[in-house]
């Protein structure tokens, strides 16, 4: 049975991009840190995304769920062969996880 292809995921880069300068006003770099940063919100659609680093290449791969189970799974795939520093982001929180021993 062939896997299937993953979903398209749309951004809107050419609408921000379009955009005159003065849609977008200054701010200080701790509010901007505070407000992008510390405020994230996923879509209500998103359960969690999944950023992972390969320690070897340090080649970065992200990947987005819809469901709990599956992201958990690839958690404990990662987590097993040790050679992955990972940042999972749900609607809480934030978590780096690093392997024991690398």
């Amino acid at each position: 049975m062939a896997r299937r292809r993953r979903r398209y995921f749309p951004h809107h880069i050419s609408a921000i991009k379009d955009c005159p300068s003065s849609f977008f006003p200054p701010m200080p770099y701790i509010q901007f840190m505070d407000w992008k940063v510390a405020g994230w919100a996923l879509p209500s659609s998103v359960e969690c995304i999944l950023r992972v680093r390969n320690l070897k290449t340090l080649k970065t791969t992200e990947y987005t769920y819809l469901r709990r189970g599956y992201a958990e799974r690839k958690v404990q795939k990662l987590m097993a062969k040790g050679l992955y520093e990972f940042t999972v982001v749900d609607h809480d929180e934030i978590n780096t996880l690093y392997p024991e021993k690398y």
